[in-house]
């Protein structure tokens, strides 16, 4: 999840429409290693005592030891996409509802006439959505960049 972007060592912009539009595909990355994670606890991986920097350092011909890094390596997925989820959720629980319906409508991939949809719901023309849009997206960038 590389969402920001870096010069010379310095943050120079979080890429908040891409976040946001990707949240929902993010949703089902998660669902997904967690499931796959279970597949492999299915296998008494979880009872297995595996020191994790050794687990990944040391060269593997074991089959246990190879579903032990495997699962070491799920579960540190699992917790970035637990982390980034739950900023998302944060940062749209700050939002106003109009900042929000916004976000969530104009940057669904899956929805179909995003911008009528909001043309519509504050009676604006599309310029002044456009603004809305760019408003929110900053206030969002602002609100989780504040949140690290």
């Amino acid at each position: 999840m590389d969402y920001f972007v870096y010069e010379n060592g310095e943050l120079v912009r979080f890429d908040a429409a891409r976040f946001i539009r990707e949240h929902k595909k993010n949703k089902k990355v998660l669902s997904n290693l967690r499931s796959r994670l279970r597949e492999l606890e299915t296998y008494g991986i979880s009872a297995l005592k595996f020191d994790s920097v050794k687990v990944q350092t040391s060269n593997i011909a074991d089959p246990t030891a190879e579903l032990a890094l495997m699962a070491t390596h799920l579960k540190k997925q699992i917790v970035e996409y637990e982390y980034w989820l739950s900023v998302y959720d944060k940062t749209m629980c700050q939002m106003s509802d109009g900042d929000r319906y916004v976000l969530e409508t104009m940057l669904n991939p899956d929805a179909s006439h995003p911008l009528y949809s909001c043309m519509e719901h504050f009676h604006l023309e599309k310029s002044a959505i456009y603004e809305l849009r760019s408003h929110a997206i900053k206030r969002f960038s602002e609100l989780v960049v504040g949140e690290l």
